[in-house]
């Protein structure tokens, strides 16, 4: 069995000040980067969205996901400089 975590938790991980870019794992081995805190929003106990393909020109996501933060098994610091 896959563990999650609790909505509040992600919301603690979103809101954290000073932000600290963070991977957010899902539990079909997909993962997603939020290298800033606007990137993130929790919308409600039962939804995370994320975006995601920020456009050269602007910086702005292109497109956003949206996840069951059931579906949320980890997150992570992200590393300057780290590779997988």
């Amino acid at each position: 069995m896959i563990s999650h975590m609790a909505p509040q938790d992600i919301f603690k991980k979103i809101k954290a000040k000073p932000f600290q870019p963070i991977r957010v794992h899902i539990s079909d081995g997909s993962f997603y980067d939020i290298p800033e805190a606007c990137y993130a929003l929790m919308m409600s106990p039962t939804e995370l969205a994320i975006g995601i393909e920020p456009a050269a020109e602007t910086g702005l996501p292109a497109r956003s996901i949206y996840i069951a933060p059931n579906h949320v098994t980890r997150i992570e610091p992200i590393v300057s400089g780290a590779t997988l």
